[in-house]
């Protein structure tokens, strides 16, 4: 029961932190505007972290590098916890958990953001979240709406897009498997 705990926490904890480093890198590199009080706490969430790592990785082109080492950081950390807690504390299950939890923080980011911007889509189209999303996920509607035409006023793009993603993470998890 203690150790189910334990568990869920080292998979939770990591997972909000290490999210929090990568949509801060993602907003900076989308050059999104995030409404103050959510670029606020993001911001308290990762400056602990990020401050003392732009002494080291710098800022280049548009993008926040510090905020990805965070978030890289975080999910080998919460790997390394979770295998010597459990015993089997080798250097290729760490890498296999880091490169996993990456893997599964990225995808299901976007597909969060995804499903957040067709629910406001529905209700609130012209808030200032609504705006902030929709610049977030807009990197990868984009090629897609290239391809996919609207039928009306229904964009079937980021329902595409969302199932990809689905399919990619998949993939992706098959192909770490195979690999490590």
């Amino acid at each position: 029961m203690l150790s189910d705990l334990l568990s869920v926490c080292l998979e939770i904890i990591p997972m909000v932190l290490g999210c929090a480093f990568l949509l801060r890198f993602w907003a900076q590199r989308c050059q999104a505007s995030a409404p103050l009080n959510i670029a606020r706490y993001i911001v308290r969430m990762t400056d602990w972290l990020v401050m003392p790592l732009y002494k080291t990785v710098f800022m280049k082109r548009g993008a926040d590098w510090a905020a990805l080492v965070g978030g890289i950081l975080v999910a080998w950390v919460a790997a390394v916890l979770d295998t010597w807690l459990f015993g089997m504390i080798t250097v290729r299950v760490v890498v296999f958990l880091t490169l996993m939890s990456l893997v599964r923080w990225v995808f299901y980011g976007f597909m969060a953001m995804l499903f957040i911007e067709a629910v406001l889509s529905w209700v609130n189209p012209y808030s200032p979240f609504a705006f902030f999303i929709r610049s977030m996920t807009e990197p990868l509607v984009r090629p897609v709406r290239k391809v996919v035409p609207t039928l009306g006023r229904f964009d079937f793009s980021p329902m595409i897009v969302f199932f990809l993603l689905h399919i990619g993470l998949r993939l992706v998890s098959q192909l770490l498997l195979v690999l490590i």
